[in-house]
């Protein structure tokens, strides 16, 4: 059959014609490209040559053709990108240049597949995708039908569209006598990959593992210098496409070895050949966040050498874009205007060695004043001291420039500036209270000092007492760049070597001896990185042993992972660190202690805007509140979360994270129904919040439910089965939470209003942190098994607990304090009283001395380091109160509802914890 007179039915779908940016799909093929290289891979590679990206291997006789999409919206079957896309590929593969080739099609996009909805199909392609590398005849079966449907409709559509008559019809034979086995090779050729990110993230994610790759390459060139080796290869790619037959837009092994070997010394070809290209646009009408991070590496690029300050003309039209258009976010309107300062004064690449040699810029900034002006119209905007100090250099540029005369802005508004940045830096200093950024506020106090106390009747080594106070403190200051700081004074020694070589102002010594006492902090600070990953990889092995004490071993392992990877440069891994602990206590039914960590990454994910982490934490909130019973604290969390995701687009882990959440939200809201009617219309109003997922998933899962556990033996194991404490615990009046640990069934109660539970849930935290600590250690406490059943009470002075008679059970009333302090002091402060009572308490169940107990405990206390493992970041009852709001607290009424009496055999007791 020749299939090939199929191909009458393909469309055009060449694009070399078109504007070419900087694109997404350049930097696949670019990406491409380079992992082939290092591979040693020498297959072709087309761009916008039969399809988005075809790669061609001669030797192994294979083909793969990839369409690259960068959306925002999700996909399903509905689609017409998924419909045209395969349709596409259909004519590709019956194409008869092609016929002796093994063949892959690959659909390839940022974004994910979409939610259910209507018929669109979405489950389908979902399937097809997380099964795509083991089909089984009956899933085969069914995906190969519906590409053939999708076939069917594009032949109708085409039918009209062609003239010649007799082809078609040929065609149309051709077509109806394919097999079964025809449309099943077919299909099992097609490949998708969905990433599941934004298109700004995984724009920028490919740059950055093109920046990686450009690391990983086996040439002396690559060394510190990616993104001029990252712009010549680009252009390479940018030439390719814009070659007019298709056949010659070629990429090969050849090509890019012949073009990093062209680099040597000769690197800003790449500059040369991108300028070419810019000069011949006329102007920018819109922001694209590709072209603007182009055009300041280029403009970077161009200001620090000098022989190339005649390009300026070029690039200031493209930064007065930028820096004038209010549509833009104002970090990228200043990012451009600190360019325009350094390019129009032709402030080059600094030679530190021969400072005395240099000649000055003379550039001017004639005509930007009002940028600058811009830049420091509000002072409040320079939040940190990173802010603070590119603002200071912009500052002095203009001072020199101001001076003579190639900038209209006075040295009194100049002065003021710069003593209100001075000022700026003194208020911050004194109400700072997070070590890392007090550390840089002092780097750019004694900074600030280094350079203008020279010029006045003060120390000229004043500097050094807060450069001085940094070597202190920073020890506890994992977020401050050590390393950096430590770069920056080489570079001061230099200079002041160029200014002032007999060193009669003392500068250099003072700067010398400073340094030797800042190397050995730098070097402990770069160890602590490698230990973090140690001690992860150690945890992990720990987990995947069938012992349940091990458990907590990789807990420990993980807790002295987070404290190493509390560093600026991984502060990702110190949050991923907070999220593993959090799920381990929850692992071990210490869903409070899970809590406090999980509060502890929602709050740093959102200072750093990690979003995916802000979502992971909402998701672990959600859940240890789902286990602990807690269920109207579960929904209204559970609710932000939904809310929160509907925005982003999903990874794979993100898709089943939601999976779990909504089968968790169906779970309760089908027990409260079921248990009594007084829920009735809080599930209705939920339901309608949830919008489409309460009608077209939830409704339908609840359905299954019944079915499922009609029998109320059923339905009892199932509610064991999925929790650990009394469902709804958190409604009534007064809330009581139960666990077990160390042998003893603790039970612990509290009003439930918006003003105690914050409170109370941290006293909780604290005792399940430290309950897991001595199942943990070797300490022997000599403890006794009982029930322990604790009355907390808010109180608004520190007060040591009660002891209440009883003859059955020990029964305690503790004292604990709402709390808005700041300050690591006044934490800690807080954090002690909580320990002190809780003391009292295992010492009362203590068959040891009371003297004796104290010491064990404190010692005990202080090997564990107790205090870090308490306060991740912030009092548990503050971050509490951020996320659970009392606007959402009220909006439930949980107190007015009654206590139900289920007969279930709760709390469950953990092994681990035995």
């Amino acid at each position: 059959m020749e299939i090939n007179k199929l191909f009458i039915f393909s469309k055009d779908t060449d694009a070399f014609a078109s504007q070419r940016g900087y694109n997404y799909q350049t930097l696949k093929t670019l990406e491409t490209w380079i992992s082939n290289f290092l591979s040693d891979n020498k297959e072709d590679i087309y761009c916008e040559f039969e399809e988005d990206i075809f790669q061609r291997n001669l030797l192994e006789q294979k083909l793969t053709f990839r369409q690259i999409k960068l959306y925002s919206s999700n996909f399903s079957f509905s689609s017409e990108e998924i419909k045209k896309c395969i349709c596409h590929f259909f004519t590709l593969h019956v194409k008869s240049d092609y016929n002796d080739f093994a063949k892959e099609y690959i659909f390839e996009t940022n974004t994910n597949i979409a939610k259910k909805y209507l018929d669109n199909d979405a489950d389908l392609l979902r399937e097809w995708f997380e099964n795509q590398e083991q089909l089984d005849a009956e899933k085969l079966t069914k995906y190969s039908q519906k590409v053939k449907d999708i076939i069917n409709e594009y032949i109708e559509e085409q039918k009209n569209a062609l003239k010649d008559k007799d082809a078609l019809k040929e065609a149309l034979e051709v077509f109806e006598q394919l097999e079964h086995s025809f449309w099943e090779e077919f299909t099992k050729m097609i490949k998708w990959k969905f990433i599941g990110t934004s298109p700004d993230d995984e724009f920028s994610s490919t740059r950055a593992n093109i920046e990686s790759l450009i690391q990983k390459l086996p040439y002396e060139t690559t060394n510190n210098n990616s993104t001029q080796i990252l712009g010549v290869l680009l252009d390479n790619v940018f030439g390719v496409i814009n070659e007019k037959h298709g056949e010659e837009r070629k990429l090969t092994y050849d090509q890019l070895e012949q073009s990093l070997l062209s680099i040597g010394s000769d690197s800003d070809k790449w500059y040369s050949r991108k300028y070419d290209y810019y000069k011949t646009i006329d102007s920018i009408n819109q922001f694209r966040i590709g072209e603007y991070y182009e055009i300041l590496d280029m403009v970077n690029y161009c200001r620090r050498k000098k022989y190339l300050h005649k390009h300026k003309n070029l690039w200031n039209p493209f930064l007065i874009y930028y820096a004038r258009n209010t549509q833009i976010n104002p970090l990228f309107r200043r990012k451009a205007i600190y360019e325009i300062v350094f390019l129009n004064l032709e402030f080059y690449e600094v030679d530190y060695e021969n400072l005395d040699s240099r000649q000055r810029p003379d550039g001017s900034l004639l005509g930007f004043e009002e940028e600058i002006q811009y830049y420091f119209s509000d002072f409040t905007i320079f939040k940190t001291a990173v802010d603070i100090e590119n603002a200071h250099n912009i500052i002095n540029l203009v001072f020199i420039a101001s001076d003579e005369g190639k900038a209209l802005i006075s040295i009194d508004e100049l002065r003021k500036w710069f003593v209100t940045l001075y000022r700026k830096i003194n208020q911050k200093l004194l109400i700072e209270s997070d070590i890392s950024e007090k550390c840089s506020l002092l780097e750019q106090k004694g900074t600030f000092l280094l350079e203008i106390n020279r010029l006045r009747e003060k120390s000229n080594i004043e500097f050094r007492l807060y450069f001085d106070e940094i070597l202190i403190i920073a020890e506890q200051a994992p977020l401050f760049k050590l390393s950096q700081f430590g770069d920056r004074i080489e570079k001061y020694i230099k200079m002041q070597l160029n200014i002032d070589p007999s060193d009669e102002m003392g500068i250099i010594v003072a700067l010398e001896d400073f340094f030797e006492k800042l190397s050995p902090l730098v070097g402990v600070r770069e160890g602590k990185v490698k230990l973090a990953q140690l001690q992860v990889k150690r945890g992990y092995n720990y987990l995947n042993t069938s012992v349940p004490k091990n458990l907590l071993k990789a807990l420990d392992n993980f807790h002295k992972a987070k404290d190493n990877y509390l560093q600026e440069d991984t502060i990702e891994g110190f949050v991923l660190a907070l999220l593993n602990i959090a799920q381990l206590y929850n692992s071990v039914g210490m869903h409070f202690a899970s809590k406090n960590y999980a509060l502890a990454a929602f709050r740093i994910s959102v200072n750093k805007q990690l979003i995916k982490r802000v979502e992971n934490s909402f998701s672990l909130l959600a859940y240890s509140d789902y286990l602990q019973g807690s269920w109207f604290n579960a929904l209204s969390i559970y609710g932000k979360y939904i809310r929160l995701s509907l925005d982003t687009n999903f990874d794979k882990a993100d898709e089943e994270r939601e999976h779990e959440a909504i089968q968790n939200i169906a779970f309760m809201l089908y027990v409260m129904g079921r248990s009594s009617n007084q829920f009735k219309y809080l599930i209705e109003s939920y339901l309608s919040l949830l919008d489409y997922i309460g009608n077209d998933i939830i409704i339908p899962i609840q359905a299954e439910f019944n079915k499922e556990l009609q029998s109320y033996e059923r339905y009892n194991q199932a509610i064991e089965n999925h929790i650990d404490d009394f469902p709804l615990n958190d409604i009534g009046k007064t809330r009581t939470i139960s666990f077990h640990a160390l042998g003893s069934l603790w039970k612990i109660s509290f009003d439930n209003t918006h003003e105690v539970i914050s409170v109370a849930e941290e006293y909780i935290s604290a005792i399940q942190i430290v309950l897991a600590e001595i199942t943990l250690s070797d300490v022997d406490f000599h403890l006794l098994k009982s029930t322990i059943e604790i009355e907390l009470t808010l109180s608004d002075k520190y007060l040591s607990p009660e002891q209440r008679p009883s003859n059955e059970v020990i029964k305690w009333k503790v004292y604990i304090c709402f709390s808005e302090v700041v300050g690591v002091e006044m934490i800690n402060q807080h954090s002690a009283f909580n320990m002190v009572s809780l003391r009292c308490i295992l010492d009362n169940i203590s068959l040891l001395q009371s003297n004796e107990f104290d010491q064990l405990f404190w010692k005990f206390f202080k090997e564990s380091k107790l205090d870090t493992k308490q306060v991740a970041i912030n009092l548990y009852q503050k971050i509490h109160r951020d996320i659970y709001v009392k606007k959402d607290f009220e909006a439930f009424q949980a107190s007015s509802f009654e206590k139900e009496g289920f007969k279930l055999n709760f709390p469950r007791e953990s092994k681990v914890m035995e």
